[in-house]
Protein backbone atom coordinates (compact mmCIF):
# COMPACT_ATOMS: atom_id res chain seq x y z
CA UNK A 1 0.00 0.00 0.00
CA UNK A 2 1.13 3.55 -1.14
CA UNK A 3 1.38 6.38 1.38
CA UNK A 4 0.30 9.81 0.18
CA UNK A 5 -0.94 13.00 1.71
CA UNK A 6 -3.74 14.69 -0.04
CA UNK A 7 -4.65 18.15 -0.51
CA UNK A 8 -6.62 18.34 2.71
CA UNK A 9 -3.67 16.56 4.78
CA UNK A 10 -2.50 19.11 7.08
CA UNK A 11 1.03 18.53 7.15
CA UNK A 12 1.03 18.84 3.56
CA UNK A 13 -0.89 21.78 3.24
CA UNK A 14 1.35 23.46 5.45
CA UNK A 15 4.52 22.80 4.67
CA UNK A 16 4.25 23.59 0.73
CA UNK A 17 1.78 26.87 1.23
CA UNK A 18 4.12 28.32 3.46
CA UNK A 19 7.26 28.12 1.64
CA UNK A 20 5.48 28.95 -1.27
CA UNK A 21 4.20 32.35 0.06
CA UNK A 22 7.29 32.85 2.11
CA UNK A 23 9.47 32.37 -1.41
CA UNK A 24 6.71 34.47 -3.62
CA UNK A 25 6.85 37.34 -0.74
CA UNK A 26 10.94 37.89 -1.21
CA UNK A 27 9.71 39.48 -4.36
CA UNK A 28 7.46 41.82 -3.43
CA UNK A 29 7.25 44.87 -1.52
CA UNK A 30 4.08 43.68 -0.37
CA UNK A 31 5.21 41.80 3.11
CA UNK A 32 6.00 45.59 4.47
CA UNK A 33 2.60 46.42 3.62
CA UNK A 34 1.08 43.54 5.68
CA UNK A 35 0.41 42.73 9.39
CA UNK A 36 -1.55 41.56 11.68
CA UNK A 37 -3.38 44.83 13.08
CA UNK A 38 -6.42 47.11 12.06
CA UNK A 39 -3.95 49.36 10.58
CA UNK A 40 -2.56 47.18 8.41
CA UNK A 41 -2.85 47.94 4.57
CA UNK A 42 -3.28 44.50 4.21
CA UNK A 43 -4.68 42.50 6.88
CA UNK A 44 -3.44 39.26 7.98
CA UNK A 45 -6.62 37.27 9.16
CA UNK A 46 -5.65 33.47 11.29
CA UNK A 47 -8.35 32.80 12.58
CA UNK A 48 -9.18 29.56 10.68
CA UNK A 49 -5.59 28.71 11.44
CA UNK A 50 -6.57 28.56 15.15
CA UNK A 51 -10.07 27.01 15.08
CA UNK A 52 -12.42 25.00 12.22
CA UNK A 53 -14.06 26.72 9.72
CA UNK A 54 -13.98 27.63 6.11
CA UNK A 55 -15.14 30.88 6.33
CA UNK A 56 -14.12 34.35 7.88
CA UNK A 57 -16.82 37.22 8.20
CA UNK A 58 -15.44 40.44 8.51
CA UNK A 59 -17.55 43.54 9.11
CA UNK A 60 -17.19 46.51 7.56
CA UNK A 61 -18.20 50.00 9.44
CA UNK A 62 -18.58 53.23 7.10
CA UNK A 63 -17.65 56.09 9.26
CA UNK A 64 -20.10 58.38 10.00
CA UNK A 65 -21.46 61.02 6.68
CA UNK A 66 -23.57 63.89 8.77
CA UNK A 67 -22.23 67.31 9.41
CA UNK A 68 -22.03 66.78 13.08
CA UNK A 69 -22.67 68.92 15.93
CA UNK A 70 -20.15 72.22 16.63
CA UNK A 71 -19.15 73.33 20.04
CA UNK A 72 -21.69 72.54 23.02
CA UNK A 73 -24.67 72.49 20.26
CA UNK A 74 -27.45 69.66 21.52
CA UNK A 75 -26.70 66.24 19.93
CA UNK A 76 -30.23 64.82 20.93
CA UNK A 77 -32.46 64.11 17.98
CA UNK A 78 -29.06 64.97 15.91
CA UNK A 79 -27.66 61.37 16.02
CA UNK A 80 -27.19 59.53 13.00
CA UNK A 81 -27.50 55.73 12.04
CA UNK A 82 -24.46 53.17 11.84
CA UNK A 83 -23.94 51.88 8.12
CA UNK A 84 -22.40 48.46 8.24
CA UNK A 85 -21.88 45.32 5.81
CA UNK A 86 -20.11 42.48 5.94
CA UNK A 87 -17.73 40.09 3.51
CA UNK A 88 -16.73 37.01 3.97
CA UNK A 89 -13.41 35.33 2.85
CA UNK A 90 -14.14 31.81 1.94
CA UNK A 91 -11.80 28.71 2.36
CA UNK A 92 -11.72 26.55 -0.77
CA UNK A 93 -9.66 24.16 -3.11
CA UNK A 94 -8.70 24.48 -6.45
CA UNK A 95 -7.41 21.35 -7.62
CA UNK A 96 -4.70 20.37 -11.10
CA UNK A 97 -3.64 17.30 -11.96
CA UNK A 98 -0.74 16.50 -14.20
CA UNK A 99 0.36 12.82 -15.45
CA UNK A 100 3.98 12.34 -15.70
CA UNK A 101 5.59 9.43 -17.74
CA UNK A 102 8.06 7.40 -15.87
CA UNK A 103 7.59 8.71 -12.59
CA UNK A 104 7.60 5.83 -9.84
CA UNK A 105 6.40 6.01 -6.23
CA UNK A 106 8.35 3.96 -4.17
CA UNK A 107 6.63 2.54 -0.78
CA UNK A 108 7.22 5.06 1.98
CA UNK A 109 8.18 3.10 5.19
CA UNK A 110 7.23 4.39 8.95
Amino acid sequence: MDTSFGVNDALAVKVWAKKLFVDALKETKADKFMGTSSSSLIQVRDELSKSAGDRITVGLRMQLTGSGVQGDGTLEGNEESLTTYSDNVYVDQLRHAVRSAGYQSSPVVA
